[in-house]
């Protein structure tokens, strides 16, 4: 059964992450129709005004406001509610209000940036959630992969939304057929999992004695508690190494959410593809960096190791060829005008970002120890508020004549 819950979970992910990958490509259509497409519209694009780019930027963060509003309420509702029942509530919420977003954004800006904010209170819960229910599932022996599998549920939704999004955003239903869809998508997945999905392994007549006695094996013992200390955060503020780990945070999420919400954009308007084509290569964009971070974490392991360098220089010289080769790809990028390269040198540069991640992304265990999570934890607050900030910049950014602020911006 827990198997089935790790597929349904995954499914779920895949549901909830491609309908925030679905706004980014379909709000390009929403507002500035592509000349290139020769049919004619049955629904007509939103009137935004002249600012209708900046608005879109804050379209897009005030999903991340409303994410940043939730973190508090977390734990709290965890405490009182079944993590099972909390995750299928979170994702089912933020299915009705996807379903209103076609219906909100022919009003003013005002409402559509009110359903984004409560659609991010409602994600919000998502990821502890499920964090809460495989504790309680998992067997100790199978925490780590099967609450693994269930994340990269996330990584393939928003590959899956970004191309299935252009699609239906093409198809002769126009781009509200994508949010009903996914919408719908989400509301059907919510009913099957409160059908199916019992909030213990107690209460499901489904689990067999065999399962009931892995899930209940006792895990292995924990490392002896260490004496408690003082709150460690005057003193990450005063490490070079933890501030190094947040500037590397919001230099990574500054890229990731700058594709996110540019990608799209960039492709269907500034190098005249269809909606359908921009759909796509924006999706591979997070597949190649979704490949790339288990392969090219391969020899960081294996170098380290070998043991024939540091942990120390393996880690900042992966840190350092992965930004420095990205920054060079967007220098070179912007100077090129054959369109075929320009495509090719923005896959090659999310690849690369994998380099960077896996020289930076494990170091708060290496120097933080048993305050590795409130480390992690500030990043984590970092990257949502790097999710606020950077769809405004685009959108400030690439206002008016887009086709002139995009060196600039890049």
């Amino acid at each position: 059964k827990r198997y089935l819950m790790a597929a349904m979970s995954s499914l779920g992910f895949m549901i909830q992450y491609g309908g925030r990958a679905n706004l980014a490509v379909s709000m390009v259509t929403m507002v500035m129709p592509n000349p290139l497409s020769k049919r004619q519209l049955q629904f007509s694009n939103l009137d935004w005004g002249p600012y209708s780019q900046l608005v879109m930027g804050a379209v897009h963060a005030s999903f991340f406001l409303g994410l940043l509003a939730s973190r508090p309420f977390a734990n709290p509702i965890l405490r009182r509610v079944y993590a099972t029942r909390a995750f299928a509530c979170s994702i089912f919420v933020s299915s009705i209000l996807h379903l209103l977003i076609p219906v909100s954004a022919a009003g003013h800006y005002s409402v559509i940036m009110l359903v984004r904010i409560m659609q991010g209170m409602a994600e919000g819960m998502t990821t502890p959630a499920m964090y809460g229910f495989w504790v309680k599932w998992a067997p100790a022996s199978e925490m780590s992969s099967i609450s693994s599998f269930t994340v990269t549920g996330q990584y393939i939704g928003i590959v899956v939304g970004m191309v299935a999004s252009g699609f239906l955003a093409e198809s002769a239903a126009e781009w509200p057929c994508s949010f009903y869809v996914y919408g719908g998508l989400g509301v059907a997945w919510s009913f099957m999992w409160f059908a199916s999905v019992y909030p213990t392994p107690e209460f499901d007549p489904g689990v067999t004695e065999q399962e009931w006695k892995a899930i209940m094996s006792p895990p292995p013992p924990p490392p002896p508690k260490p004496a408690p200390t003082d709150s460690p955060y005057k003193s990450m503020l005063k490490s070079p190494a933890a501030l190094s780990i947040w500037v590397c945070e919001v230099c990574v999420k500054w890229v990731v959410y700058l594709m996110l919400t540019f990608a799209p954009l960039y492709y269907n308007d500034l190098s005249n593809f269809l909606l359908l084509q921009a759909g796509v290569y924006s999706g591979v964009h997070f597949a190649l960096f979704t490949v790339g971070l288990p392969l090219i974490g391969y020899p960081a392991r294996a170098a380290t190791k070998s043991q024939t360098v540091s942990t120390n220089f393996i880690r900042k010289s992966f840190n350092f060829l992965g930004k420095k080769a990205h920054s060079f790809k967007f220098d070179l990028r912007k100077r090129k005008r054959c369109r075929c390269l320009k495509v090719h040198l923005y896959q090659l540069d999310f690849t690369l970002m994998s380099t960077f991640i896996v020289g930076y992304n494990v170091n708060a265990l290496d120097i933080a120890g048993v305050h590795a999570s409130k480390l992690m934890g500030v990043s984590g607050g970092l990257s949502t508020i790097m999710g606020i900030i950077t769809p405004i910049c685009v959108g400030g950014g690439t206002l008016h004549q887009v086709r002139h602020n995009t060196v600039s911006l890049l």
